[in-house]
């Protein structure tokens, strides 16, 4: 894995001379080279990331300290990157939404979530072939802030829970757009009936927990026609036309 890889490559440039490696970091080596500080390295040897604690690696200043640089004894640098590889993750349900919107008597739109959401992702930027994303959405979690509603949409007009407790979606392919945004293809279930869709994604950011576990994150809004899933009650009452928001963040593994 990255981080055996990271090890051994660091351990052999310490063996044979570098005082300091300085690792250009992606996402699973950044991870990697914590763990590599967190446990320790050999007296007079260093490892380090490649942005701020370069200079400070090169210079022993604190970064902002624009005193000048002292001279530090450093026989041997060597600076390398560990190749891109896809990272896989765990779907966090606490801090991913799911959002609807659908218009009610041609007036206004009425709004809803779903609760429970879980799901796997496997993300190589370099590689979008490798890349996967599969969710799962507890059709019962549906929550539109009024208890009566929420019966009516879990029974057989709407969901149908007890017949179709799952809505599920699992990419098929990942094509990229533009900085950041992908196109996702992937096959939609719900209320028992599976279509092929295509969704436009963006990746919103990546960030680090209070743990230091890697955080991703990626949004999406997109709009389905219900009546296509056997969702077909009233649509005098109801439009057809589902508008959805997904806002997700997953932990990396």
């Amino acid at each position: 894995d990255v981080y055996n890889l990271t090890k051994a490559a660091v351990e052999y440039l310490w063996l044979h001379g570098c005082d300091l490696v300085i690792l250009a970091c992606n996402t699973a080596s950044a991870a990697a080279l914590r763990r590599m500080q967190e446990a320790g390295v050999p007296p007079g040897k260093r490892v380090l990331g490649v942005f701020v604690p370069l200079i400070e690696a090169l210079t022993e200043r604190q970064w902002g300290d624009n005193s000048p640089p002292r001279e530090v004894a450093v026989k041997h640098v060597a600076l390398f990157a560990t190749p891109a590889v896809a990272a896989d993750f765990e779907v966090d349900g606490v801090h991913t939404f799911v959002d609807f919107a659908i218009q009610h008597m041609g007036a206004g739109h009425s709004h809803g979530r779903f609760n429970k959401i879980e799901g796997k992702l496997t993300f190589d930027e370099a590689d979008l072939s490798k890349s996967k994303l599969s969710l799962t959405i507890d059709a019962a979690s549906v929550d539109t802030a009024n208890a009566k509603r929420d019966e009516h949409l879990r029974g057989p007009d709407f969901f149908n829970v007890k017949q179709f407790p799952k809505i599920t979606f699992e990419s098929t392919a990942w094509a990229k757009t533009g900085d950041k945004t992908y196109n996702v293809t992937g096959n939609l279930t719900l209320h028992g009936t599976t279509k092929s869709i295509t969704v436009p994604v963006t990746h919103t950011g990546t960030g680090k927990g209070f743990k230091g576990e890697t955080l991703i994150g990626f949004d999406t809004a997109f709009t389905v026609n219900r009546v296509e899933y056997g969702v077909a009650w009233k649509p005098e009452v109801l439009g057809t036309d589902v508008k959805l928001a997904f806002s997700l963040e997953a932990v990396g593994k």
